[in-house]
């Protein structure tokens, strides 16, 4: 679908001449700038390379897109890579007059304006460069989005005060290009990672310093891309929970490097994760055929499988997910164990489940 609306831009350009398109980066830094857009380049539809509306360093007098609302696609040069559009440090209320916008051949930027969300965006389809928000005091999720957005590239969302979650963004993953990257930092309204279930794939998954997020549910089956993988849970001190599939699976393979510190406990360090991780690994379909007793236990710990059930081994783990020792015995002597919490992993030939002991 990417590539045929992408070959479909292009060959409009060709016929089109992209009327008065300029073949050049435009930035419109004054609103008596955006309202003579069309006069300035009439029936230009779609642009070549870069928009900018606003402007970088300093706050501008924009508060209407009125005047550009006749766009259709920007940074369709270069194979549609041709560049990406910003709205920057402009006080905007509203994307409205964006509602033909359906392609952005690079990133989104939405830094230091006032909209509460992305409405103004309905058309908006095709997105191959990703997604920042940065410093927007007021936006609190990101609807104004069509059902479905064609995504790729890296999603940066910094120091937006009143976000709360990204339902509405719609995420149709395609899984390629510009190094997928997820860096979450400093939302302190940030409650959990609704709307970003469209992901498939990221070489970096950064979350960090959002005071009161706590769930990473909604990126359970996002799959970590392993080389120079990043994983980065840090300062999220209401975040008890980190034990999702894609973090267990990045614990679990060398190449990833790995911070988790200053979360909530439960989350607040790797080894408190890994505990946590092989809890939640058990074969749900032999829970109940497996026991342990008695529990809490003082000296030896038996292991009991049901009928139709082949026991084979047994690991145990302390409460910080090491290791202690592996036996094919279905009797444990627990008597040098010092008195607390640990976990008991035990395989059969219908899977594997962890049961919590307590050593008294």
């Amino acid at each position: 679908m990417r590539k045929y609306i992408l070959i479909t831009y292009l060959l409009l350009a060709s016929v089109m001449g992209y009327g008065q398109c300029p073949d050049i980066q435009i930035i419109l830094n004054t609103q008596q700038r955006v309202d003579d857009f069309a006069s300035t380049y009439p029936n230009c539809t779609e642009l070549k390379r870069t928009l900018i509306v606003g402007n970088q360093i300093s706050n501008t007098d924009i508060t209407n897109l009125n005047g550009i609302s006749m766009l259709t696609a920007v940074g369709v040069s270069n194979g549609g890579l041709g560049g990406y559009l910003a709205f920057w440090n402009a006080p905007l209320e509203s994307l409205a007059g964006m509602e033909n916008l359906e392609f952005i051949g690079g990133q989104l930027f939405v830094r230091n304006t006032n909209v509460p969300n992305l409405s103004g965006l309905s058309s908006l389809s095709t997105i191959r460069g990703g997604i920042t928000i940065w410093s927007n005091p007021n936006i609190v999720n990101l609807e104004g989005l069509p059902t479905k957005v064609f995504f790729e590239g890296g999603l940066y969302i910094y120091s937006n005060a009143e976000l709360v979650n990204f339902q509405g963004l719609n995420i149709v993953d395609e899984g390629v290009g510009y190094g997928r990257e997820v860096i979450i930092d400093n939302n302190p309204s940030l409650q959990n990672l609704s709307g970003l279930e469209g992901l498939e794939t990221t070489a970096k998954f950064q979350i960090l310093n959002n005071d009161n997020i706590i769930s990473l549910d909604a990126v359970t089956s996002l799959s970590v891309i392993f080389e120079s993988t990043t994983l980065t849970i840090a300062g999220n001190v209401s975040l008890s929970d980190c034990a999702i599939q894609m973090v267990c699976d990045a614990l679990d393979d060398s190449s990833v490097q790995k911070v988790i510190q200053n979360n909530a406990s439960g989350c607040n360090s790797q080894q408190e994760v890994e505990a946590a991780c092989l809890l939640s690994i058990s074969d749900e379909s032999i829970e109940d055929k497996v026991g342990v007793y008695p529990n809490p236990v003082s000296d030896i710990l038996q292991i009991r499988v049901s009928d139709g059930v082949v026991f084979e081994n047994v690991t145990v783990y302390s409460i910080l997910g090491e290791q202690l020792f592996f036996t094919s015995e279905e009797t444990i002597d627990c008597t040098q164990l010092s008195s607390g919490i640990y976990f008991v992993r035990v395989s059969t030939d219908r899977g594997s489940v962890t049961k919590k002991i307590i050593k008294n």
